[in-house]
This record gives structure tokens, C-alpha cells and sequence, in this order.
């Protein structure tokens, strides 16, 4: 392209100056009127300097694919892994959101990767929407929609921090919610969350399917546990416990996406996952069946992440 400086005029220098009206730069009273002015030249110079580009106050290719990058917000387009990589503010807003919602994607480097696109497909995956790693207005309004959930919050996942079951009391006697799993170990599993939020209140709401008895009440919540690999339903939002990190924040987000007449939640777990197994067990603690205080180390987690959720 060609330099835009000094006394040019017209579409150009006007859509220039939008976009540095955008990011806060100062133009002056004349502000936004297709003049390339000295107050437009100096709001230029700013943006290079703090853009670390090239001294100077005019627009060259570079400094203008930089304030197109500086410019984008979420929701301008749809990003998707693309070869080049998508670049620019709208990805870095999306990684920090994804962040700040228990999603690891590495860095918020402004750069829509292999690490992003997997973060997305399983934002997707938790909030019940197609997930094809496309961030598209589907995607976009969902992230949007849930501004109080990450609006200000750390993007580095919190430390592990346990409530305490006598903290958790409050939220067991108010939600009503049936834990139940799809195999042998996942169903001792539900029983054993149920049998330690009645060991916390005896007026817990907290069931398991072996438990449930009666009509259940129409708010409550079914959680299904599987170990196993899960027979993916776009409808139902999944949370995959994959670190301690990120449950509690990734269980909040697929909460927020309940639907009235699905009010039903996956979480799939990996008792397999070194990460997740303290280190005092070992394979040989537990291929023989008898692996019953790993299923209760399981449950006090899912339990504590989930009664965390309910309450933010």
C-alpha cells in the first residue's frame, strides 16, 4: 500500500483515524473528518511508539496491519484455525476470557493456535454448543453472556483451595442436585458424593440415582459421571475434569448455560490421570478392584468443586 501522511485526505485516512479515535488516541476538535491533520500525524507517532514500531507519523503496511490487529474486538469476525494464524486484540480478548474461565489455551499472545482452537472447542463442549473450535456469533454471544463470570478476573487459574464441607452447607441445603454414573465405579462414585453431603447436613438435596426417591424437584440438576469416553450431546454442556485448577471455574460456566427443560450437566473423569491421583496411590493400590479410597478422593473433589460453583 501507500504511505498515508501529512495533508492526504479522503475514505482512508477517515477509516485510519476511527481507529485510532478507538483505541483513545487524541485527533483533536476536528476529530474523525478524512483530514491526515498534525493532531492526526500525532496521535500516529503515539501509536508507533507505543506500538514499538518505527519512529514516524505516517501509515505505511506495517503500521497498518498493526492498528487493523490493535482494533479488532471479540465478535468482528470469525476466527477459526487458519493458516496464517488469526492475529490481533480480538484473540487476545478470547484467550483472556478463556483463561479466566478455567480454559488453558497458554499465553494470551494475541494469536489463535492449535492450544486456542482446543480451548474453544471445549468452551464449546461445556456450554452445550456445537463444538467445531469456530468462533463464530454462536460462540461469540456465549462468551459475551457470561461478561460477570470473567469481566475483571485473574486470567491465571487459581490455586487449589478446599472450602471445607462445613462452608459448603449452605449451598447443599438449597440445590437440589442427583449425581449418577454410567458404569460400575462412577456409580459408587455418585453414591459416595451423596453419602458425604448428607455426612455434612442432614438436610442435604444432594442425591445419587441409587438414593433419589419420589418426584424430583423440577430445579434440580443431574449430573452424570463417566470415566469412559462420553457419547457427545451438543445440548448438554460436558466438563472434562482434566485438572484441579480449572473444575470449579468450568463447572460454573456449563451452570450458566442450563437450559429449563435440560437441566443436566457431564463431567467426564480421568481416574487414570497421574495429575489427578495424589501421589500416596499407585496402579497396584487399585487394579484389583479394591480402589475405594480413590473413588472417595474423587468424590470429596467433584463435591467441593461443585458446591464452589453453585455458590459464585
Amino acid at each position: 500500500m501507500e504511505n498515508i501522511g501529512i495533508n492526504d485526505r479522503g475514505a482512508a485516512v477517515e477509516d485510519v483515524q476511527r481507529r485510532l479515535a478507538k483505541l483513545g488516541f487524541d485527533l483533536g476538535e476536528a476529530g474523525v473528518d478524512g483530514i491526515f491533520s498534525t493532531k492526526t500525524a500525532e496521535a500516529v507517532r503515539e501509536f508507533r511508539l507505543n506500538a514499538g514500531l518505527p519512529e514516524g507519523d505516517f501509515i505505511d503496511s506495517l503500521a497498518w496491519a498493526t492498528l487493523v490487529d490493535a482494533t479488532f474486538s471479540l465478535g468482528d469476525r470469525i476466527l477459526y484455525l487458519h493458516m496464517p494464524y488469526f492475529h490481533g486484540n480480538d484473540v487476545r480478548s478470547l484467550q483472556q476470557i478463556l483463561l479466566a474461565l478455567g480454559f488453558s489455551c497458554g499465553p494470551a499472545d494475541a494469536i489463535f493456535g492449535a492450544r486456542t482452537e482446543k480451548a474453544v472447542r471445549e468452551f464449546q463442549m461445556n456450554m452445550g454448543i456445537d463444538s467445531d473450535g469456530i468462533v463464530g456469533p454462536a460462540t461469540s454471544k456465549a462468551l459475551l453472556r457470561l461478561h460477570h463470570a470473567w469481566a475483571g478476573k485473574d486470567p491465571v487459574p487459581d490455586g487449589v483451595t478446599f472450602w471445607g464441607f462445613s462452608r459448603a452447607a449452605v449451598v447443599l441445603e438449597q440445590t437440589p442436585i442427583c449425581f449418577y454414573g454410567t458404569d460400575e465405579k462412577t456409580r459408587r462414585m455418585a453414591l459416595a458424593i451423596s453419602n458425604l453431603a448428607l455426612a455434612t447436613t442432614a438436610s442435604s438435596k444432594v442425591v445419587s440415582a441409587q438414593t433419589l426417591s419420589g418426584v424430583p424437584d423440577p430445579e434440580m440438576v443431574f449430573i452424570e459421571l463417566s470415566t469412559g469416553k462420553i457419547s457427545y450431546d451438543s445440548l448438554i454442556p460436558l466438563v472434562v475434569f482434566s485438572d484441579f485448577d480449572s473444575l470449579v471455574k468450568r463447572f460454573a460456566t456449563a451452570l450458566s448455560s442450563l437450559r429449563a427443560s435440560l437441566r443436566r450437566i457431564a463431567i467426564k473423569v480421568d481416574m487414570d490421570n497421574k495429575a489427578l491421583v495424589p501421589k500416596e496411590y499407585s496402579p497396584a493400590d487399585y487394579s484389583d478392584g479394591d480402589d475405594q479410597a480413590l473413588i472417595q478422593h474423587f468424590a470429596v473433589l467433584i463435591l467441593d468443586a461443585v458446591c464452589r460453583a453453585f455458590s459464585l
